[in-house]
């Protein structure tokens, strides 16, 4: 399993370079803790707000940007490095976008919504995919949600 990989770059309010470092996910706190409380930018993805409470309990302003609003500062072929430097440039602009932060409780109850969302579609398409079976078998084409006349698994058996 690969290990991930983080990119710390940071620049002062004039876009100078003062640090660039490459860190193993274990490293991060531990860096970070032995920065002075400045702003840190993160692209929006997976992990992005457990990384943003972690970094606000040491202090830390966090702000989380979208990753269409960063892909613009990238200037060379997408890597870690220049990923880490176009967030860097995207936080200076004066008119930028940011998430809004989310907490553990609004967490869950995102992930619940997405469950149920994803439930629903695959119950959806499967009602679609066995009306159509039944459809090609000359059973009834009612919808399966609807009251109508009783239907007998009997009604659909063929003998193979």
């Amino acid at each position: 399993m690969a290990k991930s990989v983080f990119q710390m770059h940071g620049a002062d309010s004039k876009g100078r370079l003062m640090m660039s470092q490459r860190l193993r996910r274990d490293q991060v706190l531990p860096e970070v803790a032995k920065l002075p409380a400045c702003v840190i930018g993160i692209v929006a993805c997976t992990g992005a707000f457990f990384w943003q409470r972690q970094f606000e309990t040491l202090g830390h302003t966090v702000r989380i940007i979208a990753p269409q609003y960063v892909k613009p500062f990238v200037k060379h072929q997408k890597s870690h490095r220049n990923d880490a430097e176009a967030i860097c440039t995207a936080m200076r602009q004066p008119n930028m976008k940011f998430v809004p932060t989310k907490n553990e409780v609004q967490q869950d109850i995102q992930a619940l919504h997405r469950a149920r969302s994803r439930l629903v579609n695959r119950r959806t398409a499967l009602v679609s995919q066995m009306r159509g079976l039944l459809l090609d078998l000359g059973g009834h084409h009612r919808r399966f949600n609807q009251p109508g006349p009783a239907c007998h698994p009997e009604d659909y058996c063929r003998p193979w």
